[in-house]
């Protein structure tokens, strides 16, 4: 039995990194003569060479199917048609009594994908193949041919070999690690010689390489149609939160936005006046894990400087002249919700330390009060404290 290894270039190489060994034929046609099966003919093969070091053992034919192949692959799209064109090529041309292309799963179980005068119905351990050839290539991931059962050994006595009356075999692996694989046989006198295995390996070869393009192909379409889809749903989105736009950097930020609030981060936005900062806040409590809670935008160049303590932090009753009864402050008022603190470095320099232990624990002191008040909420800022304070709120 004769086993060549194909490697990715399309070389005949033994597992173990030597050339590998194959029968040449005895005559140009690559048939033996009847009185030559049992005789075997050895010839080591240059891996570097490609998969035929004699041209003229293929046969013109069979390399013009060759290339009619490639031209029918390169117009198909789907695998089941790439893997049809191959099938259907093969049997034509090799002329097998029996012919299946299986495919090989992950996890090493195999279907079948098209079969040739193969009942491949029952259960796989039932199927009427040589399972020894089989595993054979799952297991090392090579080119198998027998062209004489009966001169072979390890396939001589096989069950399946008696029990199905095979006489010669092939078995060519789909691509590196094995995705399919092709399998025939005969149960005629007439043997499959090392010219066949050089045709059913150029097919496998088209077979495992455009069968993986198509594939590639469904996969990035796939992921087309997802993006497509994805783009309208946060264009919708967008509109719903009077976004209006469609540039790429518009739909990142968005998408970013939309990440960072069902996380509950606290974000610094940044941009020019007018580019709708607050509509982004707004679109971010949207977003977050409690859309129903409050929002509270405080825009701090509308504070005067004499009642922003009190606007952002509240006050208690007695603190100063007007405070007749406590009052929550801004920054209490979105306690579990969502806070927006708009131009936050117009904020007065005395008020920063006390809002920055506040953005860094959760913790507040109302104006007058001695007793620590602590929220839970996401805060949404724009501008930046003084150079002096920014490291520490930077989120």
């Amino acid at each position: 039995m004769a086993r060549v290894a194909h490697g990715p270039r399309g070389l005949a190489e033994r597992a173990d990194g030597h050339p590998a060994v194959a029968r040449r034929p005895v005559r140009p046609d690559g048939m033996k003569k009847p009185a030559e099966r049992s005789a075997h003919t050895e010839a080591t093969r240059d891996p570097r060479q490609p998969l035929s070091a004699d041209p003229a053992s293929l046969g013109s034919g069979r390399f013009l199917a060759l290339y009619e192949i490639g031209q029918q692959l390169l117009q198909q799209r789907e695998p089941a048609e790439v893997l049809r064109t191959i099938h259907e090529a093969i049997v034509r041309h090799l002329q097998p009594d029996r012919a299946a292309l299986l495919a090989v799963a992950a996890d090493g179980s195999v279907r079948p994908l098209f079969t040739h005068e193969l009942d491949l119905s029952a259960p796989p351990e039932q199927w009427p193949v040589s399972w020894t050839v089989i595993r054979q290539v799952l297991d090392g991931g090579l080119a198998v041919l027998a062209s004489d059962v009966r001169a072979n050994p390890q396939l001589e006595d096989a069950e399946s070999i008696q029990r199905f009356r095979i006489r010669s075999l092939m078995c060519v692996p789909l691509g590196v690690p094995v995705g399919g694989l092709a399998y025939l046989d005969n149960r005629s006198a007439r043997p499959f010689a090392p010219a066949d295995l050089e045709f059913l390996t150029a097919a496998a070869r088209y077979a495992s390489l455009l069968l993986k393009s198509a594939e590639d192909l469904v996969r990035t379409e796939e992921a087309l149609r997802l993006s497509d889809e994805r783009l309208e749903m946060i264009q919708g989105e967008l509109l719903r939160h009077e976004i209006v736009g469609a540039a790429p950097s518009l739909l990142r930020a968005y998408d970013a936005l939309r990440r960072l609030a069902r996380g509950g981060a606290r974000v610094l936005l940044r941009g020019e006046t007018g580019t709708g900062k607050e509509l982004f806040a707004r679109a971010y409590a949207a977003n977050s894990p409690r859309p129903g809670s409050p929002y509270v935008p405080v825009p701090i160049p509308a504070l005067a400087p004499t009642v922003a303590e009190s606007e952002l932090f509240g006050h208690v009753r007695g603190s100063f002249t007007e405070a007749v009864r406590d009052k929550k402050g801004r920054l209490e008022l979105a306690d579990r919700g969502v806070l927006f603190l708009d131009e936050v470095g117009d904020i007065e320099p005395h008020l920063q330390t006390k809002l920055l232990r506040f953005l860094d624990s959760g913790e507040l002191y109302r104006v007058g009060d001695t007793v620590a008040r602590r929220t839970s909420r996401r805060t949404w800022r724009r501008g930046g404290f003084a150079p002096t304070c920014w490291p520490a709120s930077a989120t």
